[in-house]
C-alpha cells in the first residue's frame, strides 16, 4: 500500500465513513511503521482494527499492550484487538471493556494465515451476530485450526464447523473494565 495505492485507500475510508460503512482494518508492518499520523484518516475512521503486538509497537512507537491499546484508542478505531503469538489476545471495546482471549492449549505446526484466519473469522461473527464474546470465540478456534496445519489456509473451518468445535472446547474469556 504504497503511492497510487495508499491514497486510494484513503478515498475507499472517505467514501465508507460518509456512506456509513462500516471498516476493518488489519494494517501491515509496512504502514504501522508509517506510524499513527500518517494513518491517521483511516485509524479515525475505522471500527475494528485488528493487529498483532509488533503492529501495534510500531504503530504506536510504545511497549506494553495496555499502554499501545490506550494510544490506539485515541486514534478513533471503536474495536482494537491485539494479538500475541500464543500469549492472550486483548480487545478494547467502544465502551472501554478488555476483553483478554486465552488461546488453547494445542501443537502448532505453523504459524502463516493464523492472524488473517483469526481476523476474517472474528469479523464474520460480527456479523452475523454483533456479539464480541461469541466473535472472539469463532476466531480462535478457526485460527488454532489453522495453526495445527502447515499451509495458510490448510483446514479453514465453515460456520457448523466453528459451532460443532465450539460446544467441545473450553475457552476463557475474562472481561473487565479498562
Amino acid at each position: 500500500m504504497v503511492g497510487q495505492s495508499f491514497i486510494a485507500l484513503e478515498k475507499i475510508v472517505e467514501h465508507a465513513a460518509n456512506n456509513k460503512i462500516n471498516i476493518i482494518f488489519n494494517p501491515n508492518n509496512y504502514l504501522c511503521e508509517k506510524g499513527k499520523d500518517f494513518l491517521g484518516k483511516i485509524l479515525s475512521n475505522t471500527d475494528i482494527l485488528i493487529l498483532n503486538n509488533e503492529e501495534a509497537g510500531l504503530l504506536t512507537g510504545k511497549e506494553g499492550t495496555e499502554t499501545m491499546l490506550k494510544d490506539l484508542k485515541s486514534s478513533g478505531p471503536e474495536i482494537i484487538i491485539i494479538t500475541n503469538g500464543d500469549k492472550p489476545v486483548y480487545l478494547i471495546d467502544n465502551e472501554e471493556m478488555l476483553y483478554t482471549l486465552y488461546p488453547l492449549d494445542i501443537k502448532i505446526q505453523e504459524v502463516t494465515g493464523a492472524g488473517d484466519s483469526f481476523a476474517s473469522t472474528f469479523l464474520a461473527g460480527m456479523i452475523k451476530t454483533n456479539d464480541i464474546n461469541f466473535s472472539l470465540k469463532m476466531a480462535i478456534i478457526n485460527s488454532h485450526s489453522v495453526l495445527q496445519y502447515k499451509g495458510a489456509k490448510n483446514i479453514l473451518l465453515s460456520y457448523e464447523e466453528i459451532l460443532k468445535k465450539l460446544n467441545n472446547t473450553e475457552i476463557i474469556i475474562k472481561k473487565g473494565i479498562f
